[in-house]
């Protein structure tokens, strides 16, 4: 072999702190290779190395039995008369929608039962990404601690008893008032006004900030419509858009489509945040900043802006200049500056936006009118934000909402309160008094599903279905809406909220023309139908929007949803004022000693509404790559200065509050700010019971706010207290070695190959290769489109019946996942830059792990695949040894508990019957979806004709919402993969091992100017 001259320098990662401090260890657990050296566990076990090799050869013997012995026997039985709509083995698809997200959605079953969700590609604000958490709603489906019948006074009894013990409750003339999340279906609304009750919304990952800012900069409290796709530079002051905020999907796909090097320019985004994020990993500047400097950032970017487009604005004093602001936030002058003239250099095709709920302080509505503000005076409003026409009807609930609730209640005004959606002594800061207020109403209903800390104070539990269960409809934004159609009937004796609310209506005396919720929803629909005057039968209008899954009225009022010709609305002056003079009263907050804590919400947890999903515990978070638990964030020097390190317990007090938690060190963090999340310390599974430390206690409400930030909390080091986490960030060290390669918008234009670093010119090869006749599947990744969200690492998990495998064993380096985003840094530790790698099993044509397997367990097939053959494998892990991309994964344990174990229903219905459950002491990883693969290429056969890309999308692929991931066949010349290897910015993971991998990579383009760049770091 012989090298070549790099064409670029190298970039300088390092994975992990302790790698950036010791350079020389590419592994700080192990000091080598493997989390876990193949010694260390066999000493453990008590095995000395004498016997080793003793005990190899048996294995290999009994172990090449396995494929003899004798498995328990499983009887089928097969239909006596089968359903028409249904084929053994041949998957079926219906549209559905989520009840919460209002999402639209594809559901795949086999069988009469679901096993996959994804996006609906059609929908017309989202499109198929649909996250984490849509992801595995279908392990929600089957979760055995879910409720499984009605619950009255602490006993289950039937529904027929619930109903009629529940009568007194619901009679007439007792007073009745409604607790929920946002409800924007038309059909629960409309059976809910039938009670003549009261109804109060509260969402816990709240929007009141900016329904409030709207309400007073432009005289109505909408949810605006943001349109990233149409901004050339976005201006972010802690709006984590692309992880949490609103609906993250849809914002993700729409900047990235701005950031496509065959449009027209290339979008800007900077980042002002409190904590690291995925908008700021993203982010072509990150910045970090105090959140209570927002306001006067927000104030100092208004101040140049108006200065450029000469416009005075009274009030805005030398208090907010440019230098002044720089000087309290310590955010350079040079780059406030450039903020604002990049906005005003794009007048109607920028956006400042505000408002994420992890950073939400007191003053959230002031900043909220500044940008408001700005956005108005360069024409952004109207264009880039849609605040008459297509506004979005999510987060509707509010602060004030419960404040108004809670007074009702201590008033005595309330006999019986239901509560669906929501768990309000969870949910609520105990400011808001909700809980003592409680004691004084006569009737506590919950509905929902599970017996969590609401549900333990109740005297009537209704046991809620899960949406795939049932009928129902959704209204997330101004003339669409969907239909929620069950896939599956009931797994448990539950009811969905609008059947009981259906049948709870006949109970108080106003009996409804419908039966069941199924004539609810239709009968809605007759009324969407009317009101957009919509063509035709209603059935013929039915049953489209059952196949199409929603129905876009807007095109029946004469309104594009796409145009960019939108009326803007009038900004008033006076929410600029009140906004100045709550900034005059602020003075900067430094207490000696203490430290500012925010509560954000995870991009897997939330709130916690699905913390007993065990796969959602198990995904690594894509800022911390922790899983299974709760820890404090601390920076590096703040570790340093409390003498802590990771694992160490700290505990966090202020006058409001206290918790213990573990520490961990975040590089990007400030010196004064410490980061937790949100959703853990629930109640209500097995799972949710056990994990995490509760930190809703440091919320409170201020102002009408629930406010996330918590001041003056002190940090004390629990002595003695320490444990290992079960974090996944140096599981799979590369040794230092070039992995991801990236350059500049600038440097690309000028050298479209540029950044990556070539290190052969030519390989010798010992093998004499494949010969492909048909097809030959390979993959494209494009990391200018990857954000790390990981919805792709849950639907590969849902694919193919990946199992979890508990903290202790992710403590130990075995978790299962066959697809993983790596997370490098570059720079210093106090604010890097970041850059997210997924990785895959790469199918390599010369694959070093076929070479050492000695009983053919791991081969080549005539496509390209590298396959596994299950029950040829002994679990020597040659394999993975030889592996250079640790894409490799073992089972240690019956992680599945197939056939001889222990699976507990209805587990065994989530799973996929085309994807073989693996016992213990096997190998396993990608098979790029090859049950997929086998699907299409029948569906060929039968047809007569090669099948192409619109034919077949791997598990991950389908779950990206940006289309980072590309797959096909790259004998064919003109699949995306054929093309896309040819682009100059391709690239192969170390190509110098000569194993030619099957999957290609696309460089990471930056609109970074080469001297924005952190350049080399001495650091590797």
């Amino acid at each position: 072999m012989q090298e070549q001259k790099q064409n670029t320098a190298p970039k300088k990662y390092w994975l992990s702190l302790n790698e950036y401090k010791t350079p020389a260890l590419s592994n700080a657990h192990t000091k080598g290779e493997f989390l876990e050296l193949p010694e260390k566990m066999a000493d453990e076990l008590g095995v000395n190395r004498r016997n080793f090799l003793k005990l190899m050869g048996a294995t290999t013997v009994l172990g090449s039995l396995a494929g003899c012995t004798r498995r328990p026997v499983q009887k089928i039985v097969p239909y006596v008369n089968k359903p028409e709509e249904i084929t053994p083995g041949v998957p079926n698809y219906y549209s559905s929608a989520d009840p919460i997200t209002g999402q639209g959605l594809i559901v795949t079953t086999r069988e009469g039962r679901p096993i996959k969700v994804d996006g609906n590609p059609e929908f017309p604000e989202g499109g198929k990404g649909i996250g984490l958490t849509g992801q595995a709603t279908i392990l929600d489906l089957y979760d055995p601690d879910r409720l499984r019948m009605p619950k009255f006074k602490g006993e289950n009894v039937p529904w027929e008893i619930f109903d009629r013990e529940i009568k007194g409750a619901l009679d007439e003339g007792q007073e009745i008032a409604f607790l929920t999340r946002t409800t924007h279906s038309p059909s629960i609304k409309r059976v809910m006004e039938r009670f003549r009750a009261s109804h109060y919304q509260f969402d816990p990952l709240g929007m009141e900030h900016m329904h409030r800012g709207q309400q007073e900069s432009y005289g109505r409290a909408v949810l605006p419509r943001y349109r990233f796709d149409r901004a050339k530079v976005i201006i972010s002051i802690d709006a984590d858009f692309l992880d949490t905020m609103i609906t993250p999907e849809e914002f993700s796909r729409q900047f990235i489509s701005t950031r496509s090097l065959d449009g027209d320019g290339y979008s800007k985004l900077f980042m002002f945040e409190s904590a690291m994020t995925l908008t700021g990993m993203n982010a072509d500047k990150r910045v970090s900043i105090h959140p209570e400097d927002h306001l006067h950032l927000a104030l100092a970017i208004a101040k140049e802006v108006s200065r450029l487009i000469d416009r005075n604005i009274d009030g805005l004093g030398e208090s907010f200049s440019i230098a002044n602001v720089a000087k309290r936030s310590e955010v350079e002058e040079d780059l406030i500056k450039e903020a604002a003239q990049q906005l005003v250099r794009n007048p109607g095709q920028s956006l400042l936006m505000a408002g994420g709920v992890g950073a939400k302080t007191e003053y959230a509505v002031a900043v909220q009118n500044v940008v408001n503000f700005v956005n108005s005076a360069l024409g952004n409003e109207g264009t880039v934000i849609d605040g008459k026409e297509m506004t979005s009807n999510l987060y509707q609930g509010s602060v004030e909402q419960v404040e108004r609730l809670v007074t009702a209640m201590n008033a005595g005004s309330i006999d019986t309160l239901v509560v669906h959606g929501v768990d309000p002594l969870y949910d609520l800061p105990s400011s808001l008094g909700f809980e003592e207020a409680l004691r004084k109403v006569k009737n506590l209903v919950f509905v929902g599903t599970y017996f969590n800390k609401t549900a333990r104070k109740a005297q009537y539990v209704a046991a809620e279905s899960h949406a795939l269960e049932s009928w129902g409809d959704v209204n997330p934004s101004n003339y669409l809406y969907a239909i929620v159609q069950p896939t599956i009937s009931p797994v448990w004796n539950t009811r969905s909220f609008l059947d009981s609310l259906i049948v709870w209506t006949g109970i108080a005396g106003n009996s409804p023309p419908e039966e069941n919720s199924y004539e609810m929803v239709r009968n809605t629909w007759r009324r969407v139908k009317d009101e957009a005057s919509a063509p035709g039968d209603f059935e013929d209008f039915w049953v489209k929007g059952l196949h199409e899954g929603f129905f876009d009225g807007a095109k029946n009022q004469n309104k594009d949803r796409n145009s960019g010709l939108i009326k803007a609305r009038n900004f008033s002056s006076g929410a600029l004022k009140r906004a100045v003079s709550t900034a005059g009263s602020l003075r900067p907050y430094r207490a000696e000693g203490t430290y500012t804590l925010l509560v954000k919400p995870s991009i897997a947890l939330r709130d916690g509404t699905q913390s007993n999903n065990a796969h959602l515990q198990e995904i690594p978070d894509p800022v911390t790559k922790m899983t299974w638990e709760n820890t404090v964030s601390l920076s590096p020097k703040t570790a340093e200065a409390l003498n802590v390190k990771d694992g160490d317990f700290v505990n966090l007090k202020n006058s409001n509050a206290a918790i213990e938690l573990p520490v961990y060190v975040q590089p990007g963090l400030r010196s004064d700010i410490i980061v937790t999340n949100m959703g853990y310390g629930r109640v209500g599974g097995r799972i949710t019971d056990e994990i995490g430390g509760s930190a809703q206690s440091f919320l409170n409400t201020i102002d009408r706010i629930v406010t996330h930030v918590a001041s003056g909390v002190k940090i004390t080091p629990v002595v003695g207290k320490s444990r290992a986490l079960a974090n996944t960030q140096e599981h799979h060290a590369t040794e230092g070695r070039d992995v991801s390669f990236e350059t500049s918008y600038e440097e690309y234009l000028n050298a479209p190959e540029s950044g990556i670093v070539h290190h052969l010119k030519e390989i010798t090869n010992l093998w004499n290769g494949h010969e492909y006749k048909g097809y030959r599947w390979g993959m494209v990744i494009d990391l200018n489109k990857c954000t790390g969200c990981t919805s792709c690492v849950m639907a590969c998990n849902v694919e193919n019946n990946i199992p979890v495998v508990g903290r202790d064993e992710v403590v130990r380096g075995r978790e299962m996942h066959w697809i993983r985003i790596d997370r490098y840094y570059r720079g210093d530790a106090e604010n890097p830059e970041v850059i997210n790698h997924p990785m895959v099993c790469q199918h390599c044509e010369d694959a070093p792990c076929e070479t050492v397997c000695p009983v053919l367990a791991t081969v080549h097939n005539d496509e390209g695949l590298n396959q596994m053959v299950y029950n040829r494998c002994v679990g020597t892990r040659y394999c993975a040894n030889n592996c250079p991309y640790k894409v490799r994964r073992f089972n240690f344990y019956e992680y599945n508990q197939p056939m001889n174990g222990k699976m507990e229903y209805p587990i065994p219905l989530s799973k996929n019957p085309e994807v073989t459950i693996r016992s213990r002491g096997v190998m396993e990883k990608c098979s790029f979806c090859t049950q997929r693969i086998e699907y299409a290429k029948n569906i060929g056969k039968r047809e007569g004709r090669r099948i192409g890309d619109n034919d077949l999308q791997t598990a991950c692929q389908a779950a990206c919402p940006t289309d980072a991931i590309m797959f096909g066949d790259m004998n064919n010349g003109s699949s995306m993969v054929a093309q896309q290897g040819k682009n100059p910015r391709s690239f192969v993971v170390l190509e110098e091992l000569g194993i030619k991998p099957s999957v290609s990579y696309l460089t990471k383009i930056w609109n970074r100017t080469p001297s924005e760049e952190h350049g080399d770091s001495s650091h590797h």
